[in-house]
């Protein structure tokens, strides 16, 4: 699994491809945004799996659980409060140009590569 974008392109036009957290960065954007910038971290998982049709595996991003997984993209998300008052809440300061980078692929999936132009 790789951390890092992937730059690829020759010329003017090159692809970047994004790394699965910055995927899950992504989604976890979209998903907020459904529902007004915060959830309950115990119903997180089950909005994310009814969202996007599959089930949120933490393991699979490298990290023990979903609050962990969580705090990786602490860019895009904070989680606040103990136990089960945990919310999960939208960044207010994830609305700079990296918010565009990321809102190119919103509620869509297929969307892994994002071009770009290199001047």
């Amino acid at each position: 699994m790789t951390f890092f974008p992937q730059v690829t392109g020759t010329g003017d036009t090159a692809i970047i491809k994004l790394c699965p957290l910055q995927m899950f960065a992504r989604d976890v954007r979209t998903l907020l945004r459904t529902y007004q910038g915060k959830l309950a971290l115990n119903q997180f998982e089950a909005a994310y799996a009814q969202h996007f049709g599959v089930a949120l595996v933490a393991a699979s991003y490298g990290y023990p659980s979903t609050l962990a997984l969580l705090q990786a993209i602490s860019h895009v998300a904070v989680v606040r409060g103990k136990g089960y008052r945990s919310t999960v809440l939208l960044c207010q300061e994830f609305h700079g140009k990296t918010s565009r980078v990321y809102a190119r692929g919103d509620g869509d999936r297929i969307f892994n590569q994002i071009k770009c132009y290199v001047r």
